[in-house]
């Protein structure tokens, strides 16, 4: 008998649909859902992207955070190249726009009074501002009876806790913010000046003879003989330096992390009227009775620069927080 040879049956390509989710393997299952989500996500924030650049833009506002026209990719050889100069400016327009949208979040823009038709600010009283203002506003309003000025003030670098020194004798320390009183006392003797130290813990008095250190307490910590007779003071706070200013012309600086001096000049310059130091570079500038402001520096014996300001002498230095602009006062009202 013979038998004809079987030939194997042709293989068909089948569709195979997807088990739903309860009857595939737990690992692929995980992986198709965690796939689903992803495409979800990026379908939902795209919408939301859209949306975003749909929100009409202040065309001034615009203007005012452009950075020019954009560029001209005609000069470009590659096209690799255009493709990235292109996407640089579609870049920068985004963060022109988001920018422009974003100043509705800002509040830089400083209060004023606007005064009606034929009536002048100055008839304007605190109290009045005060009753017509916010609640926020109106609680940082605080009065003070100060009776032995005139008065020297200064504040600590976050502008939270307040010095006062005045003229017969009187030294407070306080926040303000919460009006709450670190110390009080009367030296018995002039202040001519006070600066706080590193930060609201420690402060200098400059008294009638020398400088005397406090705590925020009033404890007198240590008092520096070296600065004799200082009518103005200065704290360098990034490199740790009392800066104090003499009524007989010596210009001193004590490093207050160790207590040793590390300068001590004579400008010949007579009486210092006046002292602001340059928060940009730390050089102390110094008014007299001739009119001219000098710069100084510690490592230096002679000034690093003169100028004649005034005609007369010189009542106040003050230099902006950049150390770009200086502005100064004299007897002569300019």
């Amino acid at each position: 008998d013979h038998q004809e040879p079987t030939l194997p049956e042709p293989k068909v390509k089948r569709k195979v649909k997807s088990e739903p989710e309860d009857k595939q393997a737990p690992g692929q299952a995980f992986k198709n859902k965690k796939r689903n989500n992803a495409s979800n996500r990026n379908a939902s924030l795209r919408p939301k992207h859209e949306k975003a650049l749909e929100i009409p833009i202040d065309p001034a506002a615009l203007m005012r955070h452009s950075r020019g026209e954009t560029m001209n990719v005609g000069g470009v050889k590659t096209r690799f190249h255009q493709i990235n100069e292109k996407r640089k400016d579609i870049n920068i327009e985004f963060a022109t726009q988001q920018a422009a949208r974003a100043e509705i979040l800002l509040h830089e823009e400083e209060g004023f009074l606007e005064a009606d038709e034929g009536e002048s600010t100055t008839n304007i009283t605190q109290r009045e501002i005060v009753d017509n203002v916010d609640i926020t506003t109106a609680t940082k309003h605080f009065n003070l009876t100060l009776d032995f000025g005139p008065y020297r003030t200064r504040y600590t670098k976050n502008g939270r806790y307040l010095l006062l020194g005045g003229k017969r004798g009187h030294v407070a320390a306080f926040d303000w913010v919460r009006k709450k009183l670190l110390c009080e006392m009367n030296v018995m003797e002039s202040v001519h000046d006070v600066a706080w130290l590193m930060n609201q813990t420690m402060y200098a008095v400059a008294q009638k003879n020398w400088v005397h250190v406090y705590d925020h307490k009033g404890t007198e910590i240590h008092s520096i003989k070296t600065m004799h007779r200082s009518v103005r003071l200065e704290y360098l706070p990034y490199h740790f330096l009392l800066n104090s200013a003499g009524e007989n012309g010596f210009l001193s600086w004590m490093d207050v992390s160790v207590g040793e001096s590390v300068g001590n000049y004579n400008t010949r310059m007579g009486k210092i009227l006046a002292m602001a130091q340059n928060p940009w570079n730390a050089v102390t500038c110094i008014g007299g009775s001739k009119g001219v402001v000098s710069m100084w520096s510690p490592m230096v014996r002679d000034p690093l620069a003169k100028m004649l300001c005034h005609p007369v002498p010189l009542t106040g230095i003050a230099i902006d927080p950049k150390g770009i602009h200086m502005a100064t006062a004299g007897l002569d009202r300019k």
